[in-house]
């Protein structure tokens, strides 16, 4: 057998393993009486209504196994993702352009904050966020910040070296639907604040989840202090736009919601299926057919030139004790 075929077979395992919808079944149940969103259980009796947002790389699946597994209630949906299928009477599929955004990923922020002004006290909001979300949808905080300042700010965070947490920081300080602001649009009509649960498929590090597409549902952990940090040591700070730059020096821009914020008061959150998921799936798989396998994820923040020579000295290092 080729290593060809090995890296094939393994690489289907592997995916295998990470199943999308096994993973949101897991999460969600209803039945006559309850529905329970992760670990969050609600009578039936005391809902009016569902709402699902989700956004990312993976929003397609997601929703599509959610809108599966809760069948027999109502809902409404935004379904926010790159190649979207068609809209239906109840559910909204928008185009979330990445990696940089688009006049689209402003239309699409503003179809999840029009649903989520509907939300009421007897509403159950459940969000599915996956890679991506950042540049897919956006809005910014500042009118005066234009749909080319929010391009040119994407690119330049990009082109930065900032590891993907440092970036999300910056950006959640900028934005009208990031860093938990999504939270409070579907808590500012209710009180108390409605039923919440936010699942993740995570792209970065398993200890940073509100991270993932800038944490537009989670409690932010990143202040503006830290924002302004960031931003006095980014090395291409000069090509940011004069509007963005405005707002994040402001001592007066609001600071995102914290973890303290009633909008969390029935909230939830669970990341689902991870990059690290995906490494101990294929590791077995590959243990499984012989190998001798190892997990480093030393090179994740390292330049691409750096991270080639560390693969390639940690292969061979491997390669001498396991021939």
């Amino acid at each position: 057998m080729t290593l060809a075929h090995h890296a094939r077979v393994i690489f289907t395992e592997a995916l295998a393993a990470v199943d999308i919808p096994s993973a949101i079944r897991r999460h969600l149940s209803l039945n006559a009486e309850t529905l329970t969103l992760h670990n969050i259980s609600t009578p039936i009796a005391n809902l009016d209504a569902l709402q699902i947002i989700a956004i990312g790389k993976a929003a397609v699946p997601m929703y599509q196994a959610a809108a599966e597994a809760l069948a027999s209630i109502p809902h409404r949906a935004v379904v926010i993702s790159p190649e979207p299928p068609p809209s239906t009477p109840i559910v909204q599929h928008l185009l979330g352009p990445h990696p940089s955004p688009t006049a689209a990923s402003l239309e699409a922020a503003q179809a999840v904050l029009d649903l989520l002004a509907q939300a009421t006290e007897r509403t159950a909001v459940l969000f599915l966020i996956s890679g991506g979300a950042s540049a897919m949808f956006d809005a910014p905080l500042d009118p005066a910040i234009t749909l080319d300042d929010l391009i040119l700010f994407h690119r330049t965070l990009v082109a930065s070296g900032l590891p993907i947490a440092q970036m999300n920081t910056l950006r959640k300080h900028i934005s009208a639907v990031k860093g938990g602001r999504l939270a409070l649009a579907a808590a500012q009509h209710a009180s108390p604040a409605p039923v919440q649960c936010t699942l993740l498929i995570s792209d970065v590090p398993s200890a940073t989840p509100d991270a993932i597409g800038s944490g537009p549902s989670l409690p932010d952990p990143t202040t503006l202090a830290n924002a302004q940090e960031i931003l006095s040591r980014l090395p291409n700070r000069a090509n940011l736009p004069r509007s963005i730059l405005q707002l994040l020096e402001n001592p007066h821009t609001p600071e995102t919601p914290k973890p303290t914020d009633s909008a969390f008061s029935r909230a939830t959150h669970s990341v689902i299926l991870s990059s690290e998921d995906l490494a101990i799936a294929a590791a077995r798989a590959a243990e499984i057919h012989g190998f001798h396998t190892t997990i480093d994820n030393t090179p994740d923040d390292l330049p691409f030139d750096q991270a080639a020579t560390y693969l390639l000295d940690r292969a061979q290092a491997l390669a001498q004790h396991h021939p």
